[in-house]
């Protein structure tokens, strides 16, 4: 089973997607039992995000709830073009095809 963990191997600030609440609210669960949090230290499955919305992942294992959009590079620090994107869905259903750059 792929974790949200084996995810940071892939190095850097990566982005994950979702295609629907429903993936999302199960990635916040994963998440939270694989002992990441937001950086003020809140559990994922606390704070509930917007739909629209992804998260970015940190090599400290803390969360960032960001909306997507081809500028967000320039906006959150650390986020580069060029950086890794996840879609959450495909990458649990074992596709091959989860990864992709901005």
């Amino acid at each position: 089973m792929r974790t949200v963990t084996d995810l940071l191997k892939h190095g850097g600030f990566i982005y994950v997607s979702f295609e629907n609440d429903d993936i999302r609210d199960l990635f916040m669960k994963n998440a939270e039992a694989e002992g990441f949090t937001y950086r003020d230290g809140t559990k994922p499955a606390e704070r509930k995000i917007p739909y629209g919305y992804g998260v970015f992942l940190r090599q400290d294992r803390t969360i960032l709830a960001a909306r997507y959009a081809g500028r967000v590079s320039c906006s959150v620090p650390g986020m580069e073009r060029g950086n890794l994107m996840v879609d959450y869905g495909k990458y649990l259903a074992g596709c091959d095809d989860y990864l992709f750059m901005e």
